[in-house]
């Protein structure tokens, strides 16, 4: 459906009783394109791009910490009052710096870009993938306790192992924790964090969980 342009044609003496509403109904009738003293403002597609701009990472399309957060506070608020269990995930590719000295930094953005590919073809439409900084990301796993997560962990790290750009070798290592009663984000995040080290620790390629 085409846009429409709303141009107010106004007698010498006349205005709408609400310009405001007049507005706003034009906007929504032509699709979020304006017409305002000659000149077109398109609200709808601008507010889209703002709202991608705060929330995504511009590199890979992943959410950014700033949406993890947020997320993060709301989810963990609602499984709380339902009793639902929320399951999280610390990502870390493994030897990026070596991939990135090796082939450039254009080939390592590549591999961060087929990397979220990869874990986000493994979630459901309402879990989220965010890339809070490098080459560490968080998947976070909404009414999913411990058991479905580690099989959907494992699953990841299966499928970023079979990359191979170039014939480069991509592992992951995953620290995998599930929410406590009464758990902030904070907490909930360095308990995923200490899970990721030791899954370094003890090797990499790995999915290590809290016992």
């Amino acid at each position: 459906m085409k846009n429409t342009l709303y141009r107010p044609s106004f007698r010498m003496g006349w205005s709408p009783p609400n310009w405001p509403l007049a507005a706003t109904t034009a906007l929504v009738a032509a699709g979020g394109v304006l017409w305002v003293g000659g000149r077109v403002v398109v609200l709808r597609r601008k507010n889209k791009q703002l709202w991608a701009m705060s929330y995504r990472d511009a590199l890979t399309g992943a959410y950014n910490r700033r949406y993890l957060l947020e997320f993060l506070r709301r989810e963990m608020a609602r499984a709380h009052r339902v009793d639902s269990p929320l399951c999280l995930m610390m990502l870390d590719i493994d030897h990026f710096k070596a991939i990135n000295d090796r082939h450039g930094h254009g080939f390592g953005d590549a591999v961060l870009v087929d990397f979220t590919r990869c874990i986000q073809n493994s979630l459901r439409g309402y879990d989220i993938l965010s890339r809070i900084g490098g080459e560490e990301f968080v998947v976070v796993l909404t009414d999913t306790a411990l058991p479905s997560a580690r099989i959907v962990a494992e699953r990841m790290r299966k499928s970023v192992a079979a990359l191979r750009p170039r014939g480069e070798t991509v592992t992951v290592s995953i620290g995998l924790v599930q929410r406590r009663p009464d758990e902030d984000v904070s907490v909930l995040l360095a308990r995923a964090d200490t899970c990721l080290y030791t899954a370094k620790r003890q090797g990499r390629n790995r999915v290590v969980e809290e016992p």
